[in-house]
């Protein structure tokens, strides 16, 4: 079974695709993680933590909230849950590509 030169080509492709997918997945998780230890680096300093933060906004005390580094704390907070399902959204499709790849198999196969 000889490969010819398009072939190789094609793979190497596919490889390098697969790796910069997986790259750019990790740095929006990374991205997440980044968020999360700044609202806790902000919140550490102010003498906050999330529990007190989270309750504050869901209380009536608006006024209280927008006063200090509760606001920035929240968007961080925000920021990082959207940057960690924007990568669960990226990396799904390739993730049920991969699973389903048996199947396919199989259901090819005949």
């Amino acid at each position: 079974m000889e490969l010819n030169i398009s072939e190789i080509r094609e793979k190497r492709i596919k490889k390098l695709v697969a790796v910069y997918y997986v790259i750019f997945v990790a740095l929006i998780f990374l991205a997440s993680l980044l968020n999360l230890w700044l609202a806790y680096k902000i919140g550490s300093i102010q003498g906050l933590d999330f529990g007190r933060i989270i309750a504050l906004h869901k209380s009536a005390d608006i006024e209280r909230i927008y006063q200090g580094y509760e606001v920035i704390i929240i968007q961080r907070l925000g920021a990082s849950l959207c940057y960690f399902l924007l990568g669960i959204a990226v990396a799904l499709p390739y993730l049920i590509y991969r699973w389903t790849k048996p199947l396919r198999k199989r259901w090819d196969a005949g």
